[in-house]
């Protein structure tokens, strides 16, 4: 049923003829609006958006899906993210760390957001 769903969005993409052979596309399945609600509203004016990778020390360290909350401050009239606070820590430093590090490689169109605050969630290795 969710494969479905990603062939039939991705039907709807049109692509520049002779551009490309192949490309990939992750997709992420958002089964909470408290989590699809926010990087909808990020994506929808972000222009680079590089989502972070949770690193093998952090996934193994954890016994328990984990989630935290990131707020972006982003200067409007260049659309570069500034700064990223931990509001609610995900309970791994390391995970902090290095979703602070992905969201302040984001870049957003000039003078659209000055903050928006984003979920990152992460389950542990034996949960995949």
């Amino acid at each position: 049923m969710l494969d479905s769903a990603v062939i039939q969005a991705l039907s709807r993409w049109r692509l520049k003829p002779h551009t490309l052979k192949a490309f990939y596309v992750p997709v992420m399945f958002f089964f909470d609006d408290a989590l699809e609600k926010p990087f909808a509203e990020a994506l929808k004016y972000a222009v680079h958006a590089p989502f972070p990778r949770a690193p093998f020390q952090a996934r193994s360290d954890i016994r328990s899906a984990t989630r935290g909350w990131y707020q972006l401050l982003i200067d409007k009239r260049t659309g570069l993210v500034t700064d990223v606070k931990v509001v609610i820590p995900s309970h791994s430093d390391l995970l902090d760390q290095t979703v602070r590090k992905a969201f302040l490689q984001w870049r957003f169109t000039p003078n659209t957001i000055k903050t928006i605050t984003l979920p990152v969630e992460m389950y542990p290795l034996w949960h995949m």
